[in-house]
């Protein structure tokens, strides 16, 4: 049986499990949330499901003994104190000893030495900046693009040379980059770092979700609080602290944090933190955006952290997250984007890290299959594949979770990268394609300081979420007319679905487990075969024969050849196909109310649909009003629905709240601005309110049990 083989029986039966107890599960959900079927017992429900669990556990560790690499934890949260909150009775009392052990600041001020230490982190960066700005213009000789991590047939496009034709970068250009690191980095060791480490009380305690928010984001995060309270588990959904960071140019935000926070979060467990209490003004003049997000981790008081951007939403438990061996031996989790990286070569120069041109270290995300399977001449490999490179694929900085115990210089380092990545960075480890930015610096830092297993990335790749449209208008196709159409239909993708890191370690696990075991067993049966034919070369010991085909070079070299015959690379992320989901990152478009409600999208008849049929004045839409930003696939990987969720609570503190709009600055400021303040926020709540009732209407079927 193949690896493959192998690979999709394992995960086709913890499918068939998941999948039965998620649908029980789901089922009892959707009747406590409902509130039919009232016949049914609530405590049959909830037996029902526990006992539905236990069996699939049951089921996978008594079917075969290679599932125990599922359930298996060294450092199982069950074998240790969780210091959450668990009985939600009497969660306000645990909540509020939460927040004191882990230093949880009830306002933005923070002692005058760590507000010292703040000012001298960024003295030295602006000190110890480069001058000037990369020439961002591409050669004729570039060919790169979007290369996804699965795109195998563009592979060769990654090569170093290629990497090296885009951007021309000059020989002192690295040189100033690698000094100007070097003596940031001595500074940062010799004092910044000690001056964090002997502040007293520390800057950092405890555990807590960070959200970067401000202007139009702080309204992203108003749901994204409200699913971290709702899913994240039941240890941490009402113990975990939020701190919502606000840049200094969104001082009308004050209304969102001082009125709405206490009545979506009455645990006081969510609070906002604004930058220019922390950081002085002329410093944060030169930040923003992107560089803002790393500035967010830094003075976030917690000491372990999960940042999350603001419209990245939490759908299933995270309750072991901040617990699981993984975080607690690398300190950092990372998570993957479509794309592979595209990192310029120099960039490795002006870092001081030696690539090993003559090993091939892995094919793109895998590193679990011999290299032979896949080897080939060092120059037509992706330069990601090369030992000591940062593997692929690139890294979605819309989560990710930092020990600073163990990453305090990373952070620090990171910040270095992106206060100068406009001019130098951002350029050098993106090359102008999708999603430069942010979202490299972290792991570059933590190559740079720590090297290169220093950082855990999840392996399950990035899933879209969205729904089939026509091609011509933007319009979600009915199952009716996607079943007729043809080339007319295209894919909007409206979201990243980013998975469990704890899952996908324990099938990373399975993987090694699996595939060393089957090449084993290939090459020992392939030893024995050969012997068949050349007997008068092997001895007729079993032990000795394999030893002697392990030595011969012709054999060795016949197997590689019958191994890589049959390597796909497809067949490896198979082990990866059923890793929980953890984050919906909701991007394109964002929920902005404002903006929806404007543009008409997400409707048969709105304002988007009939303006990309502004040339046929006969035309007329076959449906009407609103339909689903996301297709069914997301109430397969959750019972949360996202969508109503979301809207529900803009209707509950946009509209149900008396001029709700004017807690939120970003929503003020547009308000104010159309012809009439009170009609724009009628129409805004208008359309809010149809939203809702359009999703209340087609929200996840009741099942009968």
């Amino acid at each position: 049986m193949s690896v493959g083989q192998i690979a999709r029986d394992l995960a086709g039966r913890a499918s068939a499990g998941l999948d039965l107890a998620g649908s029980r599960l789901r089922q009892s959900n959707h009747v406590f949330r409902r509130g039919k079927n009232k016949n049914v017992s609530t405590i049959v429900i909830c037996v029902l499901g526990l006992l539905t669990l236990i069996a699939v556990i049951h089921g996978f560790r008594g079917s075969d003994d290679s599932m125990d690499l599922l359930m298996y934890d060294e450092n199982s949260p069950e074998d240790e104190e969780s210091g959450y909150a668990v009985d939600e009775g009497d969660y306000q009392k645990e909540t509020l000893s939460s927040a004191e052990s882990s230093n949880f600041r009830t306002s933005s001020a923070i002692p005058t030495d760590t507000s010292k230490a703040y000012s001298e982190l960024m003295k030295a960066i602006k000190k110890y900046s480069p001058a000037g700005e990369l020439d961002r213009t591409k050669s004729n000789e570039c060919e790169l693009g979007d290369i996804g991590i699965t795109d195998s047939s563009k592979f060769s496009k990654l090569t170093e040379q290629s990497l090296r034709n885009c951007l021309q970068i000059p020989d002192e250009t690295v040189k100033m980059l690698r000094v100007a690191q070097e003596d940031f980095r001595k500074v940062m060791i010799d004092d910044l770092l000690p001056r964090f480490h002997n502040l007293d009380p520390p800057a950092f305690r405890g555990e807590g979700i960070v959200i970067s928010a401000g202007g139009k984001f702080s309204l992203f995060a108003l749901p994204a609080i409200k699913a971290i309270r709702e899913n994240s588990g039941v240890k941490l959904k009402h113990a975990i602290p939020i701190e919502i960071i606000i840049p200094p140019e969104d001082k009308a935000d004050r209304g969102f944090c001082e009125n709405v926070l206490p009545k979506i979060d009455p645990s006081g467990l969510t609070r906002c933190v604004f930058l220019d209490e922390i950081i002085d003004n002329e410093t944060l003049s030169h930040m923003n955006g992107y560089q803002i997000k790393a500035l967010a981790l830094l003075v976030s008081s917690f000491e372990k952290v999960l940042m999350l951007d603001a419209d990245n939403y939490v759908v299933n438990s995270i309750d072991d997250y901040f617990k699981h061996s993984t975080f607690k031996d690398k300190g950092l989790i990372l998570w993957p984007d479509y794309w592979r990286r595209l990192h310029h070569p120099k960039l490795y120069e002006a870092m001081n890290l030696e690539i090993d041109r003559k090993d091939i270290a892995r094919n793109s995300v895998d590193d679990t299959s011999p290299n032979y399977m896949y080897k080939q001449d060092a120059k037509d490999t992706p330069f990601h594949d090369l030992g000591n490179a940062i593997p692929d694929g690139g890294t979605e900085s819309g989560q990710l979770m930092v020990d600073k115990k163990k990453h305090l210089d990373t952070l620090m380092l990171s910040l270095y990268f992106n206060y100068n990545g406009d001019s130098y960075y951002y350029p050098m480890l993106g090359q102008g394609f999708a999603g430069e930015g942010d979202k490299d610096t972290f792991v570059l830092a933590t190559r740079v300081l720590h090297g290169k297993d220093s950082w855990y990335q999840v392996k399950t790749p990035v899933d879209a979420l969205g729904h089939w449209a026509d091609s011509k208008d933007e319009i979600r196709l009915t199952p009716e007319e996607l079943e007729k159409a043809t080339d007319d239909k295209s894919f909007r993708g409206t979201a990243m679905l980013q998975h469990d890191y704890i899952d996908d370690s324990r099938f990373l696990s399975l993987a090694h487990e699996v595939i060393g075991n089957t090449v084993r067993d290939k090459s020992q049966q392939f030893c024995d075969d050969w012997y068949k034919t050349h007997k008068d070369q092997f001895s007729d010991n079993n032990d000795e024969r394999r030893k002697q085909c392990e030595e011969s070079v012709e054999v060795q070299n016949a197997f590689h050849a019958l191994m890589r015959s049959s390597y796909k690379f497809e067949d490896y992320l198979t082990f990866f196909k059923f890793t929980k989901v953890s984050f919906v990152h909701s991007h394109l478009p964002k929920y902005d109310p404002w903006e929806w409600y404007q543009s008409g999208d997400m409707m048969y008849d709105g304002a988007k649909a009939l303006k990309n049929h502004k040339d046929d004045p006969e035309y007329k839409s076959v449906n009407s009003g609103h339909y689903r930003m996301y297709d069914n696939k997301l109430n397969q990987v959750t019972s949360y629905d996202l969508e109503l969720a979301n809207w529900s609570t803009f209707h509950t503190y946009l509209c149900d709240m008396k001029d709700g709009y004017k807690n939120f600055g970003y929503l003020s400021d547009k308000i104010a601005a159309s012809k009439s303040s009170s009609q724009s926020y009628n129409d805004m709540c208008n359309y809010i309110e149809a939203k809702v009732k359009y999703l209340k209407s087609t929200t996840w079927e009741d099942f009968g049990i």
